[in-house]
């Protein structure tokens, strides 16, 4: 028989047992509900628990927002830090009332504080950022920026203002440059971005040419679009001169007045390489035949269909003067009423420059071809050079067969009537 004494100790115990169990039960329901509530409502999370961190911070966050209610926002807070030290946002709430008292050196001691402990609170790097833009901390803009930007990629247009002054400042150039070149997430889109602005080649022309010219460069997307920009600003001598300094050892050495003229290498997607472009009806490609100078030459077959055919062309930075163009050709039962012409034209709206002999019918061998032509001092700072069908009217459309182009050249020659220059 068990004694009662025992009895009574075993009650006991298991009594105090079930006490805490329900003390830590009801800390548990009030420590959840209040995490639940101290966001929306956090008076009422504080009615669960009266000194939980985050309801006391988002209660003073909006407090802070009313001016009869600051003197609570800073109390709020400051219980907010005591119950835990390591809030940033709390210290984020007593900056703002800092600042709202004129107390700027202050308020910047505790935003650092903020950023410490809160490293991903948006308005903490907000301040900051705009801090360092105000005291032309460059370098410490675009730490914030890069942040930003990673912690919330969503602002990156909204942050587009900001980076398109730094990307036009020379003496800010270098830190947002530095940040690009170890490819960060944001890189892509701010780049394109960038580029999508209206003048963007006068306007960023130094900070592109800067980028390109690093170590790591510009992909060769971000080259492409680059060079887009500058043609579409017609600044065709300048995109000519990015162009070229980026090719290859291998390919410089192509570079002239004329590139690629032998089609011996498959054209890179630059407007100043050839841009052979799709069209129902033709096909262009590169091949060999008896005859070629090197491995390959241009050969364009038509379907015996009707082509508005002008889908051969490269862009030319031919400075004023005067030059030939000459290459070889080759026609293979070419049927066409007007036949296939090279045509070289000043860019953007220019004046015609040459039209080639009409290229039709059949040639028993490679024939040589060339025509002259003068490049104006003015308003002609680049050039086109088109393969093309120059059909009227839709009749005249109509073409089949083939025809084969190869060692093409632009040469500068002097007119007799010139003296030579020694």
């Amino acid at each position: 028989m068990v004694d009662r004494p025992v009895v009574g100790k075993r009650f006991a115990a298991r009594a105090l047992i079930a006490l805490i169990l329900m003390a830590l039960a009801w800390r548990v329901l009030s420590l959840g509900m209040a995490d639940a509530a101290s966001r929306a409502t956090p008076d009422q999370a504080l009615q669960w628990r009266p000194q939980h961190p985050a309801a006391l911070f988002k209660l003073a966050e909006q407090q802070i927002k009313q001016p009869d209610s600051r003197a609570l926002a800073r109390e709020n807070a400051y219980a907010s830090l005591r119950a835990y030290p390591f809030n940033g946002r709390a210290y984020r709430v007593l900056a703002q009332l800092a600042e709202s008292e004129k107390k700027t050196e202050f308020a910047y001691q505790l935003y650092q504080k903020a950023e410490l402990y809160s490293p991903r609170d948006l308005e903490t790097r907000a301040w900051l950022l705009n801090h360092a833009l105000l005291g032309n901390q460059v370098d410490a803009a675009v730490y914030q920026l890069n942040l930003l930007m990673r912690i919330q990629p969503d602002l990156q247009m909204q942050l587009m203002s900001v980076i398109g002054e730094l990307a036009a400042i020379p003496a800010a150039q270098d830190a947002l440059i530095a940040e690009l070149n170890k490819n960060p997430p944001w890189r892509a889109p701010v780049i394109n971005a960038l580029l999508a602005q209206e003048k963007a080649s006068e306007r960023y022309a130094g900070f592109f040419n800067r980028l390109a010219q690093t170590k790591a460069g510009l992909s060769d997307l971000e080259q492409q679009a680059w060079l887009r920009a500058l043609n579409q600003g017609k600044q065709w001598p300048l995109a000519y001169l990015s162009w070229a300094v980026n090719l290859p050892p291998e390919s410089q050495r192509e570079l002239g007045n004329l590139f690629n003229g032998g089609f011996e290498n498959e054209p890179l997607g630059s407007e100043f390489d050839w841009q052979f472009k799709p069209v129902p009806g033709a096909s262009i490609d590169r091949t060999f035949r008896d005859g070629v100078k090197g491995e390959n030459a241009l050969r364009v077959q038509f379907s015996d269909r009707r082509v508005l055919f002008s889908h051969v062309s490269q862009t030319l930075v031919l400075p004023s003067g005067h030059y030939r163009f000459s290459g070889q050709a080759l026609s293979e039962n070419l049927l066409t009423e007007r036949g296939l012409v090279w045509e070289i034209q000043c860019l953007g709206g220019g004046p015609g420059l040459a039209t080639s002999e009409p290229w039709r019918g059949n040639s028993a061998q490679w024939q040589t071809f060339s025509i002259d032509f003068d490049v104006p001092v003015d308003n002609c700072t680049a050039q086109t050079l088109t393969l093309k069908l120059p059909a009227r009217v839709p009749a005249e459309q109509q073409i089949s067969g083939a025809a084969w182009f190869d060692d093409l050249r632009i040469q500068k020659i002097q007119r007799l009537s010139e003296p030579s220059v020694q």
